[in-house]
């Protein structure tokens, strides 16, 4: 299911490699696929040889490791250039880790790091400090819209590659009725917007879309939460334990590569790792080729 075909990963640190770069080179062997490291957009390159060095000293010994550090033989890697070698070598994933003089905070927390989010038309795989890079529980916030779908599939898939849990979630937002008593809200709320059938439905329309492929088992489990998306989303994470959550970068593919409110909020909040898909561009998973069949799921 999980299927992207290289991976890039800019190498923040001018000394020695992040803890996160043992899991991308392990993932890379695992996948079969190129793995691109470069420098950080707009230092200056170490030499080569040390970097190929240093990061095949990380490489599994029971598996090849394709490893490409061409970028390295420039005297300068400004940022128009770093997103010119990813348009290059059509990369569908980047992997983020911020520099080390970032604080241990969330992702957008980082000045570095907002352009290289902001100008990726990639998939990008977030991975604040504190941020975990053996996921265990997957977080798939969803609106239960088709557009919702394939990022669903995005959730699956690598929840399923890091044989993990996947929790879907559905928030509703609690409707504003200025001057109304809290009877009035009560008795004006739309009763399809209460969490019992709210949730029967997010059950309903995970067993219609959920991809053919995974095969959930027990481990997917429904939730849903009331009040602001971008607060129930860190609330949930923190009650669930999550270690990754799964988002779109966007609904509307034409305003790519901007972010949508929700997901650029989502990582102004918090440190755990965030996976930012865009399928209609860089589609990270294996194309549905059957109608999807019933899942056991949890509640």
């Amino acid at each position: 299911m999980w299927s992207p075909r290289s991976i890039v990963y800019p190498l923040s640190s001018v000394e020695a490699a992040p803890s996160a770069v043992r899991s991308v080179v392990r993932w890379a062997q695992r996948l079969g696929i190129p793995l691109h490291v470069t420098p950080w957009p707009g230092r200056l390159p170490r030499p080569e040889s040390e970097v190929r060095a240093q990061i095949q000293a990380l490489a599994a010994s029971h598996a090849t490791l394709d490893l490409r550090t061409d970028a390295y033989t420039r005297n300068a890697f400004p940022q128009t250039a770093w997103q010119a070698y990813v348009a290059q070598h059509d990369v569908d994933l980047v992997v983020l880790t911020p520099p080390d003089e970032c604080a241990a905070g969330p992702l957008l927390s980082c000045a570095k790091v907002q352009p290289i989010v902001a100008r990726t038309t990639a998939a990008i795989l977030a991975l604040p400090h504190a941020a975990a890079t053996s996921f265990d529980r997957v977080l798939a916030p969803t609106d239960m819209t088709k557009e919702a779908v394939p990022t669903l599939h995005h959730a699956e898939a690598i929840a399923d590659f890091c044989e993990a849990e996947l929790h879907a979630l559905h928030v509703l937002a609690r409707r504003q009725y200025v001057a109304l008593t809290r009877t009035d809200m009560l008795a004006l709320d739309d009763a399809a917007g209460t969490p019992r059938v709210a949730k029967r439905r997010l059950r309903t329309w995970y067993h219609r879309h959920t991809h053919p492929a995974y095969s959930a088992h027990a481990s997917t489990h429904i939730h849903v939460e009331q009040g602001d998306p971008v607060s129930a989303i860190t609330r949930a994470v923190q009650a669930q334990q999550a270690d990754l959550i799964v988002l779109a970068a966007t609904h509307h593919p034409e305003h790519k590569p901007a972010l949508s409110t929700l997901t650029e909020n989502v990582l102004r909040r918090t440190t755990c790792a965030v996976l930012i898909t865009r399928p209609a561009t860089h589609s990270l998973v294996d194309t549905p080729t059957r109608t999807p069949s019933s899942q056991t799921v949890s509640s």
